[in-house]
């Protein structure tokens, strides 16, 4: 289309955004404060972009993350979408439907997917296979571990070993810790896109550079010496008495003067007895200044010139020490790249690095790609390198043959540990300006409330002062404007210091610096204050109201808070703080992946199943969901020391102690165990771990927790993981264990799974980091008092700096030597250098955390150790500003356009914690007999009786138990027996106060028939254990007596016992003649949350069709009198809820439900209408909500029929 086509933008752009939405001539490079709607202003330009007649293939948009390209796409694409919907005529809207077609082939993606499609394009001229593939990044992490520990175990078996690594050997002390400092050298030189031999000359330019300086110093320092000795002199001469300091500084010349020859043939790097000689001169020196020119001598000697002496020598094996490291970087870099190539391989790294080195050759390839784009736009500038930034700069030739966008903001520069390098946004600003490219900055910020901003404005103008001297990596801030004002009298931001508890202000190492910064008391403030703010409905969070009213104050919510922390080391002591009061959460990012109890359930099971030796992970096996064996039962199979695997798959006869249910547990673990083992010699590892989770539903009881969703999510995750290493690796089982095991002996951080959902009434817990990109009413910021610069993870001996090269601080070479003793000057350099940009870093991550903050922001912090102040934290930088020197100081502060509020932890209510008080069911149970296993309801992966109620507690209904078809069933007849039998767990109690209220009854019980309950036990037992059809044969018969005995609790007559059962089997094998030959299960257990609370059901019998659907069967035992129909009225409930249960917990569609009444050998099959399953949906429905909200005893009425226990169940009687 060759006119221009007009788009009627709503909203419309303000200010800057005009021009960076419609400048298409221009150069551009956009500062896009927080909040600053850049998203939109980008998908407004591209769009912009096609109206002026250019193809979606002629634009390239490259932002940070998988999930930003993503969304970018979804904007752009149902933008474009409107466009052709709203157009006026029929050419325009034939326009933006062919761009919608051609959008398909757009490139919106990462700068590491950009760089794939130009590989995958070129391979050939980049030297690559066109099937490679790409290692992620923990698998490339272990390989380059491998080759690297084999690289520098070969170069010191060498015979003989090269000087140079044995000194890196002794300075380093192992193996493990030269592999860390060479990895953390290859990161640099992967980061900065230099080769060893780059690094190398750098170190030795730095190196000479300091030897030059040590000759200029050194002859300055003979000189000071000299004129102190001259004034030493006549100071001796004219003093009346010798003062002490004489023969200290007399002292000190002559260990000067020893040395003096070696310095003087020193060229700067001295050897071991030099070295010694000037740490002694440097922590020997005389304390006291003397008097005149003596003291002034004295204070240039001591402070300056010998200072910089010392900065500028170097030990001898220095360079050697240095170089060593290099050697083994470039020669374990070789063979990775060999193991690489003949795994046809790349890594993150090489992508980048192929595509720049690729560009650099074939320049015909950048003049391509340059006829074919017309328009580069780049997001999240700020977060690029150096060795990203020249891939840039070749592709668009400077921006001469493109037309470039780049948008970026310096104050959220935050992943400098990803190799993120903010002076190359400063520098690209530059270029652009100076190439006639024009600069905007983006600063109306459309999030944060006026109070908020102005806050934020007034903490960073102070934070972020950057002069013509600073480094460039400086950050410079840039005021932002609030659009949202609103007539909030609340102050906008809290603060609140906790007192240090008794304790924890002792001597401790730096690894306990966290227990230091009163965590744990943080979390349970922070817990405190959000119940505080939602019990309160504090009127915090400013939402839009009706009509077009403006915003208005509205109750702070769950869902509306987020807390955000510098780092995830912690995030579990805020998870169990908001479970300990009841508050509901969301962890979004956490790094313990191997660590949650799901991912070590499934490790375990396959640790057990590859070696039947392994004790420990078959103990936790049994204690698991799979087994779930209590300690109790452990101990009965561990007795008389035998050991667990030989007790679990040797014992043939039930220790008399153990219990029952117990037993069958055992058993059946025991089955299922041997047949895994089985399945493994002809399943891949993949096909038997997702065999077993489906057989035992696994995930179907993750999904009861509250946190279920992110559960079965690892779950999902950890299969594929697996499924992964079968398909690319090959992996049998052991090695997948293996390979399991070495991520965690190296204890290789993993994210938890992404759960895409929305998170409701929950609060959120995540990292600054992860939070990048958006927004909450509320947060909370804690641990301020955190020394920022305190971090793990990197070498803390080993730096790099363009400027200097590669250092490592050298061991010190006797006692008493700290880091600013002689030698450890140009390491100091690189120190303080890499400090302060961490601290730059640091102020940008405190920028970042509080400008996702829409409405309210809190900060907390823990007052500092009186032995230990950190060297910069968020919370010095706070007093700073405010102008406290002293946490005492603090008081709430008004400005006329920001308020701060101080609260003290009084303020905060004391609310009751879940581990200090105890469930109206506990109670009961205390109260009553005691109950055993096998009176609770059968849920086979539930966690034990003790904790099976602790994943419900903030659910409504939270004191009811799990609910079955017999349980609404029961309720229907007599609440109050429900109310006995379901909450206070009393059991039997026909039979319990059948003896006392009709005692003359039981003294002929024996001779009695069986009862319905014993009738219906015997024969659902026999089903169970013997399904085929044939089961009545003769050989049977005494079998089945035997069982009939076993089974029943009191003595009977074992002969008329059978015969009273015998037709109920004879009509259970004239039901089996008439079956099919399909597959079916027994004594299916299966359990479904129903509007949050977990219903389950016993299913008799399931059996699976070849077309996928299933056939449920129940088998009633019970007299009918009349019609069969008639008979199974009252089990409709039943019969409709497991129907219910079966699709939604098998995913399967019921073709029929089938009750078989074998009394009468009859069938009856349920009406699975949708009309009959709609009223029986609402009916359970309606039961369930009655049962939430009856709480008390006095809540479940008595039926008042004759014979009914709940005429009985007064207290005196119970008491009796």
């Amino acid at each position: 289309m060759s006119a221009r086509i007009k788009i009627d933008r709503n909203p419309e752009p303000m200010g800057a955004q005009v021009e960076a939405i419609t400048n298409l001539e221009q150069n551009l490079i956009i500062s896009a404060g927080a909040g600053s709607g850049k998203t939109w202003v980008l998908t407004e330009r591209y769009l912009e972009i096609l109206s002026r007649g250019y193809s979606p293939a002629q634009i390239v948009a490259i932002t940070f993350t998988r999930k930003a390209a993503g969304e970018m796409k979804g904007r752009i694409r149902q933008a474009i979408q409107k466009m052709a919907r709203e157009a006026k005529q029929l050419e325009e809207q034939r326009y933006w439907e062919q761009c919608e077609r051609e959008f398909k082939q757009s490139i919106i993606t990462t700068i590491d997917g950009f760089c794939s499609e130009l590989l995958r394009t070129h391979p050939l001229e980049a030297g690559l296979s066109p099937q490679f593939q790409v290692f992620d990044s923990i698998e490339a992490d272990l390989i380059k571990s491998d080759i690297y520990t084999q690289t520098i175990r070969q170069l010191l078996d060498r015979e003989p070993v090269a000087d140079e690594f044995v000194m890196l050997y002794q300075e380093l002390s192992s193996i493990q810790a030269i592999v860390s400092h060479a990895l953390a050298l290859d990161h640099q030189l992967k980061t900065y896109y230099k080769t060893p031999q780059d690094i190398r000359e750098e170190t030795i330019a730095a190196i000479d550079g300091c030897r030059a300086e040590f000759q200029r110093c050194s002859e300055a320092l003979l000189v000071e010496i000299d004129g102190l000795l001259e004034e030493l002199k006549e100071e001796v001469v004219n003093a009346k008495q010798k003062r002490a300091y004489m023969d200290d500084i007399i002292d000190w010349i002559r260990r000067y003067d020893a040395l003096r020859e070696s310095l003087a043939v020193c060229d700067g790097e001295a050897d071991d007895t030099l070295y010694e000689g000037l740490v002694d001169l440097h922590w020997n020196r005389w304390r006291a200044p003397g008097r005149g020119a003596i003291a002034e001598l004295t204070r240039t000697l001591r402070q300056e010139k010998l200072n910089k002496l010392f900065a500028c020598i170097l030990p001898a094996r220095y360079r050697r020490v240095v170089d060593a490291l290099l050697t083994l970087v470039d020669q374990a870099e070789q063979r990775y790249a060999a193991y690489k190539q003949r795994e046809q391989a790349v890594d993150f790294h090489d992508i980048e690095i192929a595509t720049a080195r690729l560009l650099e050759r074939y320049p015909e390839i950048c003049e391509r790609w340059q006829k074919r784009i017309s328009f580069l736009m780049i997001d999240e500038f700020q977060d690029t390198n150096e060795l990203q930034k020249s891939i840039f700069d070749r592709l668009s030739d400077l921006g001469q043959k493109m037309r470039l966008f780049v948008v970026g903001d310096g104050k959220q520069s935050i992943y400098r540990f990803r190799g993120a390098d903010i002076e190359v946004f400063y520098d690209v600003e530059q270029e652009i300006v100076e190439q006639k490219g024009l600069k905007l900055s983006l600063s109306r910020n459309f999030r944060s409330q006026h109070g908020v901003i102005e806050y934020i404005n007034s903490l960073f103008e102070h934070a972020m002062q950057r002069t013509e001297e600073s480094p460039a990596f400086v950050t410079r801030y840039e005021q932002l404007e609030a659009h949202r004002v609103t007539e909030k009298e609340e102050p906008h931001i809290e603060f609140l210091c906790t007192t240090r508890k008794d304790g924890t202000d002792a001597e401790a190492s730096p690894e306990d610096e966290d227990e230091l910064t009163g965590v744990e008391e943080q979390a349970d403030l922070i817990a405190r204050r959000i119940k505080q703010m939602v019990n309160t409905e504090e009127p915090l969070v400013w939402r839009e109201a009706e009509r077009g009213q403006g915003e208005r104050p509205t109750p702070v919510s769950y869902g509306d808070v987020a807390v955000l922390l510098a780092t995830r080391s912690k995030m579990h002591l805020y998870e169990f703080a908001f479970q300990e009061y009841d508050i509901p959460y969301v962890v979004i990012g956490g790094r313990q992946y191997y660590e949650k109890q799901e991912i070590l359930d499934l490790l375990n099971l396959l640790r057990m199943l590859q070696n039947e030796d392994d004790e420990v992970s078959l103990l936790a096996f049994l204690r698991s969901p799979f087994a779930q064996l209590t300690d109790e039962t452990l101990f009965w199979l561990t007795r008389n020391n035998t050991p667990l695997r030989h007790g679990f798959h040797r014992c043939e006869q039930k220790p008399e102690a153990m219990e029952g249910d117990q037993w069958k547990r055992v058993l059946a673990a025991r089955e299922r165990v041997t047949r895994w083992r089985r399945q493994k010699g002809w399943q891949t590892a993949a096909e038997l771990l997702e065999g077993i989770i489906k057989e035992t539903g696994y995930r179907m009881m993750l999904s009861g927790d509250k946190h279920g969703d992110q559960q079965v999510a690892n779950v999902d995750k950890f299969t594929q993981l697996i499924q992964r290493l079968v398909d690319e690796k090959g992996y049998p089982l052991y090695d997948i264990v293996q390979h399991f095991n070495r991520l965690q002996e190296e204890e290789i951080q993993e994210e938890e799974a992404s759960v895409v959902s929305d998170h409701g009434n929950a609060v959120v817990i995540m990292s600054v980091h992860a939070s990048k990109g958006l927004e909450f009413s509320v947060v909370f910021i804690p641990e301020l008092e955190k020394d920022q610069l305190r971090k793990g993870g990197q070498a803390t001996r080993f730096f790099y700096n363009p400027r200097y090269g590669a250092g490592l601080r050298l061991k010190e070479l006797g006692s008493g030597k700290g880091a600013d003793g002689p030698g450890h000057g140009m390491i100091k350099k690189m120190k303080e250098d890499e400090e302060e940009r961490e601290k730059q870093e640091g102020i940008r991550l405190l920028y970042v955390a509080m400008t996702r903050a829409k409405d309210h922001l809190v900060l907390f912090a823990t007052e500092w150790s009186a032995r230990r102040k950190p060297s910069f934290s968020w919370l010095g930088l706070f007093m700073e500003h405010l102008g406290w020197s002293e946490l005492a100081d603090r008081e709430s502060v008004e400005t006329e356009d920001w308020r701060l509020s101080v609260l003290n932890e009084q303020q905060i209510p004391v609310y009751p914690k879940k581990s200090e008080r105890r469930s109206r069911l506990e109670a009961w149970l205390e109260r009553s007999e005691p109950i055993t296993n096998r009176h609770l309801p059968e849920f086979p992966l539930m966690p034990q009786p003790d904790q099976a109620y602790r994943w419900l507690a903030n659910k409504p209904g939270a004191h009811l138990p799990r609910l079955s078809a017999s349980a609404f069933m029961q309720y229907e007849s007599c609440q109050r027996k429900f109310y006995l039998q379901y909450i206070a767990g009393i059991y039997d109690l026909d039979e319990l106060l059948g003896a006392r209220i009709h005692p003359t009854s039981q003294e002929t019980k024996t001779e009695q028939s069986l009862s319905g309950a014993e009738r219906g036990a015997l024969v659902h037992h026999l089903l169970e254990v013997q399904t085929g059809a044939d089961f009545m044969e003769s050989d049977h018969e005494e079998r089945w007596r035997q069982a009939v005995v076993t089974m029943l609790e009191r003595q009977v007559d074992a002969a008329k016992a059978y015969e009273e059962i015998r037709p109920y089997l004879q009509a259970y094998q004239s039901f089996m003649t008439r079956q099919s030959n399909a597959e079916y299960e027994t004594e299916k257990s299966l359990t479904y949350l129903w509007d949050g609370h977990p219903i389950y059901g016993q299913l008799d019998r399931i059996v699976y069709h070849p077309d996928g659907e299933i056939t449920i069967v129940d088998f009633k035992t019970n007299r009918i009198q009349g019609s069969v129909a008639s008979a199974a009225e009252p089990y409709h409930l039943q019969g409709y809820l497991y129907v219910e249960l079966a699709e939604k917990a098998l995913q399967r569609k019921v073709k029929a439900m089938t009750f078989v009444f074998l009394e009468q050998d009859k069938e009856y099959d349920l009406p699975l209408d949708e009309r009959n399953r709609i009223v029986y949906r609402q009916k359970i429905d309606t039961l369930l909500s009655e049962l939430r909200m009856k709480t008390e005893q006095a809540d479940y009425v008595c039926c008042g029929q004759s014979g009914c226990v709940c005429r009985y169940t007064n207290e005196s009687l119970l008491e009796r």
